[in-house]
């Protein structure tokens, strides 16, 4: 049997950000190798995420009980928790491809190197460690104005696409935030609809897994894990995340639906689409 080494992000204690915060987070589980991160919730500026590192044998689980430490770290031996730290950056206006590129920060693990744009605030390469691999990429957040009048045909609605024209750049201003801490390190995009909204439309969450020594993090660092927020969203607005790459695909993707099934998807060319009303699950698999 296998063992997974995973980090879990498991509390969200709602704490000031005052000097006592760290300090009511402490030693308050027994993770595998005694290596916990704290750090500013990405939700609630009042809040702390806590994440350890834990193994999980294979065919089996794991009960962790998680509570407020009663001593301090003098008297109980534990360790204190590494408070992550986090490194900020202003709004940057959306620009074209040939404006990018000139001042790269790198974001890194044992398996990657993400380098990050600071004239956009976006992605720019991700070099392979193993391979000696660097990937150029592009992100952009997208919007497809669809059709919600039935004079005009089929609506859209969440079996069906219809989408009245081309896909819109939906923002026009991101700002970025780097969490980098001991176990994971994280970049943090939002991206804002106008230039002075004060609330982004978008988030884009990137997290790097770090392997303490001890530990055998092979798989812990190769992959990037990725988590998305959108909304609200203005009416009639389908939105998608087009994040494009120089590797050759074949134009094919692997991608599980709402978390269900991972299914090979080629591309189709139809020239119509009654095909995807005919069979609804093409139509929300196909925003590339």
């Amino acid at each position: 049997m296998l063992s997974k080494h995973s980090i879990c992000q498991v509390c969200k204690p709602r704490v000031s950000k005052g000097t006592e915060a760290p300090s009511i987070l402490t030693a308050i589980i027994h993770p595998v190798l005694w290596v916990f991160q704290v750090q500013p919730s990405k939700e609630m500026p009042s809040a702390y995420d806590l994440y350890v590192l834990t193994t999980i044998p294979g065919l089996s689980y794991r009960h962790y009980s998680i509570r407020p430490s009663r001593s301090s770290q003098e008297k109980t031996g534990e360790p204190e928790p590494f408070v992550a730290k986090t490194m900020q950056f202003g709004g940057r206006l959306r620009r074209s491809a040939r404006q990018v590129g000139g001042n790269l920060v790198p974001v890194n693990n044992d398996c990657y190197i993400v380098f990050l744009d600071l004239d956009t605030n976006l992605m720019h390469s991700v070099w392979e460690r193993q391979s000696n691999r660097k990937v150029y990429m592009t992100q952009q957040f997208m919007e497809y104005h669809t059709n919600s009048d039935v004079r005009k045909g089929p609506v859209s609605d969440n079996y069906v696409f219809t989408p009245s024209g081309a896909a819109e750049p939906a923002w026009e201003a991101v700002r970025m935030e780097i969490v980098e801490g001991p176990l994971v390190t994280e970049i943090r995009q939002y991206f804002h609809r106008k230039v002075n909204d004060s609330e982004p439309t978008f988030a884009i969450y990137s997290r790097l897994a770090r392997s303490p020594q001890g530990s055998d993090g092979e798989l812990l660092c190769h992959r990037i894990e990725q988590e998305y927020r959108v909304g609200p969203l203005e009416l009639n607005r389908e939105a998608i995340l087009r994040t494009s790459t120089k590797l050759n695909t074949g134009r094919v993707l692997y991608s599980d639906n709402n978390g269900y099934q991972m299914q090979r998807r080629p591309y189709r060319d139809y020239k119509s689409n009654t095909i995807a009303r005919v069979r609804p699950e093409l139509s929300w698999s196909w925003l590339l």
